[in-house]
């Protein structure tokens, strides 16, 4: 039996994913990697299962650790391979934000991209946290601003944000210029990044500082709830308002945390809860959400179909691979592991685990054939 086979069986058997060999998924000839045409033949086969030009960690996933080195020994680095292959420079070197050319034409683009400048919040998940560094060190956003041509961004002097009295103040007075009160993503889009960065930071959610200054907000008639469109016209205002939600269904601590209880109020009142709404609207049920797999019996449900279309309850490894990663998580988080699970499961179905063992080693040795 081969090494990796031997780990292989052993990972199944300890629910752990087996740490298979690199040498004897990646055997390749020798020089294999100084040809940079085998290079770009290996990286555009991953290109093409993920969507976009690998990092390190995702060529280690794919076994390809062998390539990330070849990357930098053989072929001047990551930015080198990069632009060889017509990709834009995304790794950047030490000193770089120090160019105004690059701040300049780095804003431009997530300026394009969002409509606005952006906050340090919009900047975290846009993963470029270093371009505020460098936002800071060619004098803060206020002047920054001023140098693309930007007009209403960050007049406010440092500090002025922490103020309480500033908060109220400023978004009292826009509430009125507007005629409603606004979003944080109206803020940002009329200059104000700095007071909806304040906002979400010191107070959580924007309904704090409306309840603060007695702002009223929409009121609903009674049975606006009990309306589905209804419901995916409030669900559509959140997407516009959150982008970071990619039009998928918040939960219900997501909406109680950000103002929005009456809204899932609405949606258990009227229509059984958010998984029930889900399965209404033909979306996908969040089965993580509200503990569902702490519960023995939604557990036990799940490996029910699962036994019967393969026979046996594979280990977490193979959980993940056939998309029940959230219940291999619960398995390990509440149900104390992979054994306990499958022994507890066997037991009540009555079903001998020495003759499941016996089903599981068979398919295991096909699976890792195949």
């Amino acid at each position: 039996m081969s090494n990796n086979l031997g780990k292989f069986l052993c990972g199944y058997v300890e629910g752990n994913e087996p740490d298979l060999d690199c040498e004897e998924r990646e055997r390749k000839p020798v020089g294999y990697w100084t040809d940079f045409n085998n290079l770009k033949s290996e990286l555009e086969i991953v290109i093409k299962e993920i969507g976009h030009f690998p990092i390190e960690k995702e060529l280690e996933e794919r076994k390809l650790s062998y390539a990330s080195a070849a990357i930098e020994k053989y072929h001047n680095g990551v930015n080198a391979v990069r632009k060889k292959m017509g990709y834009e420079i995304e790794i950047r070197d030490r000193g770089y934000w120090k160019e105004w050319e690059n701040i300049e034409r780095e804003l431009k683009k997530i300026i394009k991209k969002l409509g606005h400048f952006p906050t340090q919040k919009e900047l975290r998940k846009l993963k470029m946290s270093s371009l505020s560094s460098g936002i800071d060190n060619h004098g803060g956003v206020h002047v920054v601003s001023k140098k693309l041509g930007m007009t209403g961004v960050e007049k406010f002097p440092k500090g002025y944000w922490q103020d309480e009295e500033n908060v109220l103040s400023e978004y009292k007075k826009i509430t009125e210029e507007l005629g409603h009160a606004p979003s944080n993503n109206e803020l940002c889009k009329l200059g104000y990044a700095g007071l909806s960065d304040s906002i979400s930071k010191n107070y959580g959610s924007i309904f704090e500082i409306r309840n603060k200054l007695e702002i009223e907000t929409d009121r609903k008639e009674n049975g606006y709830y009990s309306d589905i469109e209804n419901i995916n016209s409030e669900l559509k205002k959140i997407y516009e308002e959150h982008p970071e939600l990619n039009d998928i269904m918040p939960s219900v601590t997501w909406m109680e945390k950000n103002g929005y209880s009456k809204l899932y109020a609405g949606i258990r009142n009227y229509h059984g809860g958010i998984n029930n709404f889900r399965k209404k609207s033909g979306l996908e049920i969040n089965r993580e959400a509200n503990g569902y797999w702490k519960e023995w019996d939604n557990v036990k449900k799940e490996l029910d179909n699962i036994m019967n279309e393969f026979g046996y309850i594979p280990g977490v490894w193979t959980l993940n691979r056939i998309g029940k990663k959230s219940l291999g998580a619960a398995i390990y988080q509440y149900h104390g592991g992979i054994n306990k699970t499958r022994e507890k499961f066997m037991s009540e179905i009555g079903v001998i685990q020495e003759n499941v063992e016996n089903k599981q080693l068979e398919n295991l040795l096909l699976e890792y054939t195949a």
